[in-house]
């Protein structure tokens, strides 16, 4: 790499760096981005400013407030839309992505026949397994997993083998603890050729860069807003129209429906119909506040991230007794910036409590991953997971940091 380009990511880098108030308070070294990312200025605006000057709930109200609520969440459904490359009324607002995979799950669950199957990988955040094992539970179908390959990606040939059959396949776009970015127009394709619903968990990948799902072949996607510099407490479930409109009922309230009485309901057309209660209207103006930020990253910043890792990778291995668990394929493989390692005989909390007391924030355990662990051999490990605004001092202090902890927990 020359020093010219070296040099464009690294202010590119900075430049998104100074968007992040959080950043600009404190000399955290913040590597912790695939459990939350940090919010830049625009979002924190853009959520202040519903509650003080719109706050309202959506629909049916008719004064000021209401119909300033209504239009702007209209708005945030459009922007998650136009960055999906989807229609409006294919995007539904949820709390987050385990509860839309847990909707689908609900909702799916009912059309697998007793003698059917579920088909996941190993790598599956555990939102995407235990709702389909409740699931399981209630209509007596089987759960089947597929491995993953060396490179921390789905095995696509076992893939094929263990899909065979499926009534649905539900698979990460990348996974959170390899880094790998799955090959999903392949996996779409696997399980078309099977006739099996196809649902994507794109948590991971979003952030990194937006999806046109449809596209992939996928019927169902879901992703996070925390996870790309929105706030807390709103995820997107995007769906075929076709596919959203044949899902059988799976939650009720107010909103969803178009009438009630004594014997029953009728239920509005989707997105509604998948929206009841009242929706995280707040956070829906965070999260199209994070789109158009996300929109505007520079490129160079989000290679930035990614050399950052692969670097983390290389010196986080010539630590003796650290083990890196993904090599991430190189500098070219379709890899999100997520490092994952190991220190021989120390528990991955006490590496992360020696990094934390050196301002370096990672996440140790089992990321929610626990089927992923138990086929490494492991309990758990330590993940590093880069994003635009990190730098080349955050790397530097990660790798200084993870020395002294291999030095300190092996003697």
């Amino acid at each position: 790499m020359t020093k010219t380009k070296t040099a464009e990511m690294t202010a590119a880098a900075e430049t998104v760096r100074g968007n992040i108030p959080l950043l600009q308070k404190s000399g955290e070294h913040y590597l912790d981005n695939a459990a939350t990312a940090l919010m830049p200025q625009t979002v924190l605006q853009a959520v202040a400013n519903y509650n003080a000057e719109t706050r309202a709930n959506v629909g049916r109200g008719l004064h000021n407030f209401a119909e300033a609520a209504d239009e702007q969440f209209a708005q945030a459904r459009a922007t998650v839309a136009a960055a999906l490359s989807a229609k409006n009324d294919e995007i539904v607002f949820t709390s987050g992505a385990t509860a839309g995979l847990n909707l689908l799950a609900n909702a799916l669950g009912q059309t697998v026949a007793k003698n059917g199957a579920v088909a996941l990988s190993l790598g599956e955040h555990h939102s995407n397994i235990v709702p389909w094992q409740i699931a399981a539970r209630r209509g007596g179908f089987a759960i089947r997993f597929f491995r993953l390959a060396p490179n921390g990606a789905a095995d696509l040939e076992e893939a094929r083998r263990i899909i065979r059959g499926a009534s649905v396949v539900a698979v990460a776009h990348a996974y959170n603890v390899s880094g790998a970015v799955n090959d999903i127009s392949a996996l779409a394709q696997i399980a078309k050729e099977n006739g099996a619903k196809f649902v994507v968990d794109g948590a991971q990948y979003i952030p990194h860069g937006f999806a046109a799902p449809e596209k992939l072949g996928a019927d169902f996607y879901v992703f996070s807003g925390h996870k790309c510099y929105a706030p807390n407490g709103i995820g997107v479930l995007w769906g075929r129209k076709k596919s959203l409109a044949e899902l059988p009922d799976a939650i009720g309230g107010g909103g969803s429906i178009t009438e009630v009485c004594e014997k029953g309901f009728s239920a509005a057309e989707p997105p509604r119909r998948l929206e009841a209660g009242t929706p995280p209207i707040s956070q829906t103006a965070g999260l199209a506040a994070a789109i158009a930020w996300m929109q505007n990253i520079p490129q160079a910043a989000k290679e930035n991230a990614r050399n950052l890792a692969q670097s983390a990778r290389e010196e986080l291995a010539k630590i003796p007794g650290a083990r890196v668990l993904f090599s991430g394929g190189g500098e070219n493989a379709p890899n999100v910036p997520i490092v994952s390692f190991v220190v021989e005989g120390a528990h991955p909390h006490d590496c992360c409590q020696i990094l934390a007391e050196r301002g370096v924030a990672v996440r140790g355990g089992h990321h929610c991953a626990q089927p992923l662990m138990r086929a490494l051999g492991i309990s758990g490990c330590v993940r590093a997971s880069f994003a635009p605004y990190n730098n080349d001092k955050d790397l530097r202090a990660l790798v200084a940091a993870a020395k002294e902890a291999a030095h300190i927990l092996r003697r």
